[in-house]
């Protein structure tokens, strides 16, 4: 091995994502550590093999495919797989493969990384069911408050924040007028400051009508 493969080699090794290098016959030039440990496979054994010869067939053609897909365009391509890890256990991964070009700007291989993000798929997974458990009975509780309540609900609970402001009195009730004691409307006291109290009241209350 080259001091040039040696110093990629060490490059790959730290990254803890699973990481490779082949070529355009997708044949594997470099592989780090976490990619022999989510084949199951030693060095030796992978290098200058196909994806065929390391994975099951359906996922080794499938990552021939998205080899020369990014090789054709000369692209970086991105997407989600589904397949079980290590241990067999389901799992997400989240890959990235990106063309290897020359001096001359020509494809001489590909690169590749797949992280694992089988937690934030159970996350968006769990997040999406609850939404589908709450969603129907809190419509079934906002449709029922408006059918009960209705516009009127908002015009009742209007007119009793108005009625409950400081100087406003309560129908039946005492409260603070903005001169003298409670309930005697300080200088208006007696029946004619009971008429002028009504009288305020009934405009009060027609206004809110309007």
């Amino acid at each position: 091995m080259s001091k040039a493969d040696e110093l990629q080699k060490a490059i790959l090794n730290n990254i803890p994502d699973q990481a490779w290098l082949k070529d355009c016959e997708s044949r594997y030039i470099l592989i780090n550590e976490a990619f022999m440990a989510a084949c199951g496979l030693p060095e030796m054994a992978i290098l200058n093999k196909t994806p065929l010869d390391v994975w099951p067939p359906d996922w080794g053609q499938e990552y021939i495919d998205t080899d020369q897909k990014v090789i054709s365009l000369g692209q970086r391509i991105r997407y989600e797989e589904g397949r079980p890890g290590a241990d067999g256990t389901p799992r997400w991964f989240d890959t990235i493969k990106t063309p290897v070009l020359n001096e001359q700007g020509e494809v001489i291989g590909t690169t590749g990384i797949s992280r694992d993000i089988t937690d934030r798929k159970q996350a968006e997974q769990e997040l999406a069911r609850l939404n589908r458990l709450y969603r129907f009975p809190a419509q079934v509780l906002r449709r029922r408050g408006h059918d009960h309540f209705g516009d009127r609900d908002h015009f009742d609970r209007d007119r009793f924040i108005l009625q409950d402001l400081p100087g406003r009195t309560r129908p039946g009730g005492k409260g603070k007028s903005r001169k003298g004691g409670e309930g005697s409307g300080g200088k208006g006291s007696g029946r004619a400051g009971c008429e002028r109290s009504a009288a305020t009241r009934g405009k009060g209350d027609a206004r809110l009508v309007a």
